[in-house]
């Protein structure tokens, strides 16, 4: 399943295969052979440490009876001479003398006797004498551990248990032997390795020379359409018989694709000239498609601006005569003023009124001038204004400056300068601190604040309230003339802050609006134009 997922060669796969096969065969054979010699020398260790306990107990066994020690050192310094021997302890059995433990509840075996340490000795001192020699209860036993091989013998005179043996021996000698053997049985294997993939090279080539003969003339015959390349006859096996039929099978397909290509060159001819007729069928269809639909585009686009347009036409005149009608009460009021200021001795805060009262008719007069222009499609006039100041100014005029917490704010590049029509710009930034201001709930410290940053020669401007929001049924018809929620609105506010915007080239829309609040968006120009 791997290879037929991987793009290998024929050659590889098979070396591969031969080496893999190999491998693991190699490897079976060899840890089964491993395994096999470690546990016959283990076996034989076994054995001799047994032959070697039973040949002891017989030597120690007349030097016990007679409590002869120095028999016993001979005997322990000439087992200790061999490198392979650790330690022996011989204990000493009363067998007269029973152990009688208190509070047990269970029956001992007859092999709890009372015991002695008699003589011991190890080349290399640890606290195994201290654990042996609590041990009541005596077998013969041996006990492969990590680091050494532990026997225990049991020494009787007759039937009766007479002393106890135990001898230890390190494994340096085995662990020297297992390495050598895994050098060797490794070194066996790369041998068998190396002559496996030499025998399967030379058996490789001779497989796939005919193949490889094949592949290349396939490839030419694919990538350079050479249909009169052969492949060369190697062999009179099977290959050989595969390569005759392949250079058959080349003549057949010669010979079909001349019928092919005559044949192709005529349905290319009048197929060339099909999609000609479709091609230019098909071009004149999507031309008239495109003019029917930037026709209808410019006929809706004309019907909404003449329906805003006449809209306007008819607000713009209303304005018109209401500005009129304006002008002559507001002149007489600025005549008043004059007058007062000039013959009314009062004090100096009465005075100071006078000239606020003589600056807003003033500013008034040129709001209701800029705005008739603005109904003849007159340019607005732009200059640079500070928007903090600007909002400022208006939460004073409209007396909502201790009533509101306002602040401004700028965007990374730092800049609160916007490029606008003063005048009439104030009034848009006038409407919506008034909708902020009505919207706001009962008993509610209404907060406004303006966001203002720069980006791709644009000024985008947030202006953010903590009001009841604009419900989300009716935010598509805010901007539109005439529209209204209000019992005593007229809806002209939104419009007329909409056009105006439309006049500096800009957009204006409710970015964000819910019970928490509404945020509106402008986007307009920072460059004259």
């Amino acid at each position: 399943m791997f290879f037929k997922s991987t793009f290998l060669s024929f050659r590889l796969k098979l070396l591969l295969s031969v080496f893999g096969v190999n491998l693991i065969v190699g490897s079976i054979i060899i840890f089964i052979a491993y395994n096999h010699i470690v546990n016959s020398q283990r076996d034989l260790i076994e054995q001799h440490i047994s032959n070697l306990g039973t040949r002891l107990a017989e030597q120690f066994k007349p030097a016990l009876d007679f409590d002869d020690k120095e028999t016993v050192a001979e005997i322990t310094d000439g087992i200790l001479s061999n490198p392979d021997t650790q330690s022996v302890f011989i204990w000493k059995v009363d067998p007269f003398k029973h152990l009688v433990e208190e509070d047990n509840l269970f029956p001992q075996p007859d092999t709890s006797v009372s015991m002695e340490l008699f003589f011991g000795k190890e080349k290399t001192p640890s606290l195994q004498i201290n654990e042996v020699s609590q041990n009541k209860f005596l077998e013969d036993y041996i006990s492969w551990e990590k680091t050494h091989l532990e026997l225990g013998q049991i020494i009787y005179s007759g039937e009766v248990i007479f002393g106890y043996l135990r001898l230890t021996e390190n494994l340096n000698r085995l662990n020297s032997f297992e390495n050598d053997l895994k050098g060797l049985l490794f070194t066996s294997l790369l041998l068998y390795l190396a002559l496996t993939i030499l025998i399967s090279f030379s058996v490789e080539s001779e497989l796939t020379k005919p193949l490889s003969e094949l592949v290349n003339v396939a490839e030419r015959v694919s990538l350079k359409n050479d249909l009169l390349v052969r492949a060369r006859k190697i062999s009179n096996d099977e290959f050989g018989k595969l390569t005759t039929v392949f250079n058959k099978m080349l003549d057949s397909i010669r010979d079909t694709n001349e019928a092919l290509l005559d044949s192709n060159k005529e349905m290319e001819n009048r197929v060339i000239e099909r999609i000609k007729d479709l091609d230019d069928a098909n071009q004149k269809l999507q031309t008239e498609i495109k003019n029917r639909i930037k026709n209808n585009k410019q006929l809706l686009k004309l019907q909404n601006k003449m329906s805003t347009q006449q809209t306007f036409a008819s607000i713009g005149q209303v304005s018109s005569n209401i500005a009129h009608e304006l002008r002559n009460p507001m002149a007489a009021i600025r005549n008043s003023v004059y007058f007062l200021q000039n013959n009314l001795n009062s004090s100096e805060k009465i005075k100071e009124h006078l000239t606020i009262i003589d600056e807003e008719l003033t500013s008034s007069n040129k709001v209701v001038s800029r705005l008739l222009e603005m109904t003849k499609d007159e340019r607005i006039n732009l200059q640079t204004v500070n928007l903090e100041k600007l909002c400022n100014e208006v939460l004073a005029i409209l007396g909502l400056k201790e009533k509101i917490y306002f602040c401004c704010s700028e965007g990374k590049k730092g800049s609160i300068v916007i490029i606008i029509d003063k005048l009439i710009f104030r009034q848009v930034i006038m409407n919506l601190f008034l909708n902020s201001y009505q919207a706001k709930k009962t008993n509610q410290n209404l907060e406004i604040s303006v966001h203002v940053e720069e980006k791709n020669n644009f000024s985008e401007i947030e202006i953010m309230d903590n009001a009841k929001g604009i419900p989300e049924q009716i935010k598509n018809q805010v901007f539109k003339p005439l529209f209204s929620t209000k019992k005593d609105g007229f809806g002209l506010g939104l419009s007329f802050c909409s056009d105006v915007i439309s006049k500096h080239d800009g957009t204006i829309e409710i970015k964000r609006s819910s019970k928490e609040g509404t945020t509106f968006f402008i986007r307009i120009p920072n460059a004259k134009h």
